[in-house]
């Protein structure tokens, strides 16, 4: 199987669906990691309360710790995103296969330190029983998830786990994520629109 690159004459209307989301999306993180940065003292006390009296587990404290991690983290990646690209991006004539591999990096360094936060915060424990050893040859890896912890914790074992560069199909909603939005994209990955009439011409 391989990944259908975009048609020539998609590439004008992509390239400005892109930059329109990415300013809505950017436009929304940034503002928001900052107002919850300046409001975390304040917050985290009142979640805390609400936990004293309804759950003294702390669900709410440890979602809205888990939250505030994302924000800040999805904003450390978008800034790290372009210093990758300002030192290696295409346009400065520097090694493709560098770029590459600093973005896979990246890619690992998200994937890791969101999986270390929340299994600390949920106190969680992965195992993984008969773990497989990946060669050299490729292969297909069909995951049944029900939830975004279970699509992080398969990306870690891959990624983190094993170093494997995987190539993911992904639903195209997620390109509102501005971390997998632009490093996603700039490794060989496909997003599938699910509204599609026909899927299967998107992926062949």
């Amino acid at each position: 199987m391989s990944l259908r690159p975009m048609a020539r004459h998609e590439g004008l209307g992509h390239l400005m669906r892109t930059w329109v989301r990415r300013l809505i999306s950017l436009g929304v993180l940034f503002p928001m990691a900052l107002v919850n940065s300046l409001l975390s003292p304040f917050l985290a006390c009142l979640f805390v309360l609400l936990d004293a009296v309804t759950d003294r587990r702390l669900p709410l404290t440890r979602a809205y710790l888990l939250v505030s991690f994302y924000l800040i983290w999805e904003a450390i990646g978008v800034l790290a995103a372009f210093v990758v690209w300002l030192c290696l991006g295409p346009w400065s004539g520097g090694n493709h296969q560098h770029f590459l591999e600093w973005n896979y990096a990246l890619q690992r360094i998200w994937t890791h330190g969101f999986t270390r936060v929340g299994i600390a915060l949920f106190s969680l424990r992965v195992t993984v029983e008969g773990d497989y050893k990946f060669g050299e040859k490729p292969f297909i890896l069909l995951v049944r998830h029900t939830s975004l912890a279970d699509t992080i914790l398969v990306s870690w074992f891959l990624l983190v786990r094993h170093r494997v560069r995987a190539r993911y199909a992904m639903k195209k909603e997620l390109l509102w994520d501005p971390c997998l939005d632009i490093v996603g994209n700039r490794l060989p990955n496909y997003f599938i629109d699910r509204n599609s009439r026909n899927i299967m011409n998107q992926v062949k």
